[in-house]
């Protein structure tokens, strides 16, 4: 923008205005009408994206605390006790609902992986080259593909112990199938290494046993055939478990078991085929509590927040009204409350709505929690509380917007509305797009206001000149005058 810093009337004397004040007043009572409104919009705009801002991250809060008490691991919290922790220990599987009770459990012998061993192998030893076929030895677990190469392990010649066990180890069977070789230093003489032994091991149960065939005919390494020497307890052949609960006998091929007792882990820790444990399971509602008063807090806040936005502006509320022309916050909020008071997509038993466990609004619109009503539920029926709250899900299905219980479907509902597509990425586009606009507006007003000072300064410029040559007659006729006058 052009400034004229030089008053041209003054300084040839023709007048006493001073036009450098006139332009900017002039200027300034243009601009300055126009320019108040465009800040009142541009502040508008900004707190409105702020406050947005402030919404999502209060939404986001209900979303994590509901998904708290709408994932059925958060929700099965148990104190599991053990007559034997030796024998047997157990927690939550975190997939299912467990019911308070005693449990007699038996174990006659533990889960084993299959262990190959190798011949003992000198510290000098180095392998021909040699390829190492394995395959299922007809258990169902073990995975044999259908492309050769992907069941086979190639040795390169040379090979020392520790270059086969990594050949193993990097090989496509030992990851599809989750074997593992390791390598053992034997050390019969003190000081000295060696000999070595390679010992490949499964994963334990009998569906996950194997059998291996060496293309090296001399079979240097030893793999290829079962050893069953007494100095070498190193191998074995799989095992699954095998055990009682409740006098029902059981095998699985893993000594940590989730589905023999609903809800309930067992840590099959050692065999004693003549013991009996007694397992005792108890429903933990504390952490359930608490997470069920975070939602609570969580959701009056939000409350709390749109409230104070939506409604009319108040001196010294920087958050008051500033939504207050927008009704996607109002119905964001109508949207959860209906959620909270409608009843679960997967009621079960007594526990058919939130009031069922203590959580429901006052005369007020707040939301309140009975903590007493929740701890009787989960006493008598944890497994309708479960069910009730999440749809035994292990988390809310956000993604596929199914079913999620009461808590879940609260969860389901805050993440469709501020998901990239959702309603509040659209309210905050819109105060984008209108503070773009404000922006335009003040480009173009900032571009006017320099084109009326340039012309100011131009039409001021000419009456300066129209001023100075007034001036300069008026002296000439002066000086005549005052000529003639003494002649």
């Amino acid at each position: 923008m052009t400034t004229t810093n030089t008053n041209v009337i003054k300084t040839l004397g023709a007048a006493d205005l001073d036009t450098q004040e006139l332009v900017t007043s002039l200027v300034a009572a243009t601009k300055e009408p126009r320019q108040k409104l465009i800040d009142v919009e541009k502040k508008k705009a900004e707190v409105a994206i702020s406050t947005t801002a402030l919404l999502a991250s209060a939404l986001t809060a209900v979303q994590n605390t509901a998904t708290e008490i709408g994932s059925i691991a958060k929700l099965n919290q148990l104190v599991v006790s053990s007559s034997n922790s030796s024998i047997v220990s157990g927690g939550s599987s975190g997939t299912g609902a467990a019911r308070a009770g005693s449990y007699s459990i038996k174990v006659n012998s533990l889960a084993e992986p299959q262990r190959r061993a190798s011949n003992d192998l000198a510290s000098t030893f180095t392998a021909a080259e040699t390829t190492l076929t394995f395959s299922s030895g007809g258990a169902s677990g073990f995975v044999s593909s259908a492309v050769a190469s992907e069941n086979q392990v190639s040795i390169a010649a040379g090979s020392t112990p520790s270059q086969v066990v990594a050949s193993i180890n990097d090989s496509t069977v030992a990851k599809n199938n989750k074997i593992k070789a390791t390598l053992i230093d034997k050390k019969t003489a003190a000081g000295g290494t060696g000999p070595y032994v390679i010992v490949i091991q499964s994963q334990s149960g009998t569906a996950n046993g194997f059998s291996i065939a060496s293309s090296d005919a001399a079979d240097a390494l030893g793999l290829d055939r079962a050893i069953t020497t007494a100095d070498n307890p190193a191998d074995n052949p799989p095992a699954d478990a095998d055990f009682t609960v409740n006098n029902v006998a059981l095998k699985r091929s893993s000594n940590t078991i989730t589905d023999a007792i609903s809800g309930v882990s067992l840590n099959l820790n050692s065999a004693a085929a003549g013991s009996t444990v007694t397992l005792n399971v108890a429903s933990d509602s504390s952490a359930l509590t608490s997470n069920v008063k975070n939602f609570v807090e969580a959701f009056n806040l939000l409350a709390d927040l749109v409230k104070r936005a939506t409604g009319p502006a108040v001196e010294g509320d920087e958050l008051a009204g500033t939504l207050k022309a927008d009704n996607n916050a109002r119905g964001i909020f109508l949207a959860l409350r209906a959620k909270i008071t409608k009843e679960s997509s997967s009621a079960s038993g007594a526990i058919t709505h939130f009031n069922s466990i203590g959580v429901s609004f006052d005369r007020n619109g707040v939301l309140q929690f009975d903590e007493s009503k929740l701890t009787a539920a989960m006493q008598s029926a944890p497994e309708d509380v479960i069910k009730a709250l999440s749809n035994n899900r292990l988390s809310p299905s956000t993604t596929a917007q199914l079913n999620s219980g009461l808590a879940g479907d609260v969860a389901v509902a805050v993440a469709g509305m501020v998901k990239s597509t959702g309603v509040v990425k659209a309210m905050t586009t819109g105060f984008e797009d209108k503070k773009t606009r404000v922006e335009s507006k003040q480009a173009a007003l900032d571009s006017y206001i320099e084109r009326l000072q340039n012309q100011y300064e131009k039409q001021f410029a000419s009456l300066n000149a129209v001023l100075a040559n007034y001036k300069a007659t008026s002296q000439r006729l002066t000086s005549t005058f005052n000529q003639n006058s003494n002649n």
